[in-house]
C-alpha cells in the first residue's frame, strides 16, 4: 500500500498528469482489475544509493502526501495487452515520473532498464508510449531507444485500434493543444516465430479461459509473475542498468551524424 501511495504521489507531482488524477489513482490502485490490466513499478532507494538532498530550484513541484523522496525515486505505470492474432504480449507506458529532487540523475533510466527486463520475463516483446511534447520527455525516451515507427510499426494493425473503438490501444492527447500525441515504440524482445521466443506459460484454474482452442489469460491475469515476484534489486538491477547503458551507447553511435 505504501508503494502504491508513493507511486501516485510521484505521478501527481508532475504537471503532465494533474488533469487525470482520478485516472492515475485507478491505474495504480486497481491495476489487476479486468478493465484496467495495469501494473506499476517504483524505484526505491537505500541510504547509500540516494544522493544528498539539495534545495529545490526553479519552483519545481514537490512530492505530495508527505512521501519521503529518499525512498521513492521514480515510478512507471504500464498496461499489458495480449496479442489478438498471435501468442505473446505487448505493453503501453501510461505514466512515468521521477521525483523532482532526482530528475536528470539517471534514476528514470535505472527504473526503465529494470522494468524492461521484467517485461521480457513475461513474453512482452514490444513497448509503446505517447511522450509528452515538452522537450524533456522525447529526449529521455530517445536515449532509451524509443522512437516514432513511421511506416514500419512493430504493432500489428489490429492492435492499433483505439480503446474508444473497441481496441486495446490508449492514444494520449496533448491537453493544451487538444491533439493526439505521436506514438513511439521499442522492440524489447523476440516475437512469436523469432529466435529466442518462448511461449507464455500456461496458467490453469480460475485464472484462465479457453479461446480458439488455446489457453488464454483473462485481462486481469495477463501476467506470469505475481506482483511480489516482479521485482529486481541489487546485482540483478545493476546488470539490467549496465545492459541499458551499453544499448544506449550503441544506439547513439548509429544515429550520430557523419563527420565531413
Amino acid at each position: 500500500q505504501d508503494e502504491m501511495t508513493g507511486a501516485i504521489s510521484l505521478h501527481l507531482s508532475k504537471r503532465t498528469f494533474c488533469k487525470e488524477q482520478n485516472l492515475v489513482r485507478w491505474r495504480v490502485m486497481s491495476g489487476e482489475e479486468e478493465k484496467c490490466q495495469c501494473r506499476t513499478w517504483i524505484l526505491i532507494s537505500n541510504a547509500h544509493l540516494c544522493p544528498p538532498n539539495e534545495p529545490v530550484q526553479g519552483g519545481k513541484r514537490q512530492l505530495s502526501n508527505n512521501i519521503d523522496p529518499n525512498v521513492y525515486l521514480a515510478a512507471v505505470t504500464i498496461r499489458i495487452n495480449y496479442y489478438i492474432n498471435r501468442e505473446g504480449r505487448w505493453a503501453q507506458v501510461l505514466n512515468m515520473s521521477t521525483g523532482s529532487l532526482y530528475e536528470r540523475q539517471g534514476y528514470g533510466t535505472i527504473l526503465m532498464a529494470g522494468v524492461e527486463d521484467l517485461l521480457r520475463q513475461e513474453c512482452i516483446d514490444l513497448v509503446v508510449l505517447y511522450p509528452a511534447q515538452n522537450n524533456r520527455a522525447p529526449q529521455f525516451w530517445t536515449s532509451l531507444g524509443y522512437g516514432e515507427p513511421g511506416h514500419g510499426s512493430w504493432l500489428p494493425e489490429e492492435e492499433r485500434v483505439s480503446h474508444q473503438q473497441g481496441g486495446p490501444l490508449l492514444p494520449e492527447m496533448d491537453p493544451y493543444l487538444n491533439a493526439t500525441l505521436p506514438r513511439w515504440e521499442k522492440k524489447i524482445g523476440p516475437s512469436q516465430g523469432e529466435h529466442g521466443w518462448e511461449e507464455p506459460k500456461k496458467i490453469f484454474g480460475n485464472s484462465s479461459r479457453r479461446h480458439g482452442g488455446k489457453l488464454r489469460f483473462k485481462p486481469s491475469k495477463l501476467r506470469q509473475l505475481e506482483p511480489k515476484d516482479s521485482r529486481l534489486k541489487g546485482d540483478l538491477l545493476y546488470e539490467a542498468w549496465r545492459r541499458a547503458m551499453r544499448e544506449r551507447s550503441e544506439f547513439a553511435i548509429t544515429i550520430s551524424p557523419t563527420k565531413p
